[in-house]
């Protein structure tokens, strides 16, 4: 009875994700989208900073390897700072309970992004209490990007 249950609760996941059904140009071509309307989202809050040469923001790419999707080449920011540089990253877009996975890196730390429906992200981060779940939002954007920068 246990190994059903696993059975149903992954394929429970599989369709929250949006896989079913899907072909992988489809899957990666939405992906793509997303992550250029989170990057977008991303350099507005920071334009201020920039227009004050707090800090400098560049665009490149990212190779991504899928098993499902194959090889493609994904947008990303690295955000460079006196002292340190937070790379934003897009790792996949098939993971196990979202639909997809970005990650802001520094040599030191790493917190996920994680899309959790078409337009919502939340960051994900492991605490001695487990897995906490935080909104994508301008505050909660600048709260990581403290910690990052520490």
């Amino acid at each position: 009875m246990a190994e059903k249950e696993v059975v149903m609760r992954l394929l429970e996941e599989r369709q929250q994700t949006g896989l079913e059904g899907r072909r992988p140009e489809e899957l990666r071509e939405e992906w793509l989208r997303a992550v250029e309307d989170l990057l977008r989202r991303i350099r507005a809050w920071l334009e201020d900073a920039e227009a004050r040469k707090l800090l400098r923001v560049e665009q490149d790419t990212v190779a991504i390897d899928e098993e499902r999707l194959g090889t493609y080449n994904a947008p990303m920011l690295r955000v460079q700072t006196p002292g340190v540089s937070v790379r934003i990253v897009p790792c996949a877009r098939i993971v196990i309970g979202a639909r997809g996975r970005v990650d802001f890196e520094t040599p030191a730390s790493r917190v996920m992004l994680m899309r959790v429906a078409d337009q919502r992200w939340e960051f994900r981060e492991l605490s001695s209490r487990g897995w906490r779940a935080t909104p994508l939002d301008e505050s909660s954007f600048w709260t990581v990007m403290e910690s990052m920068l520490r």
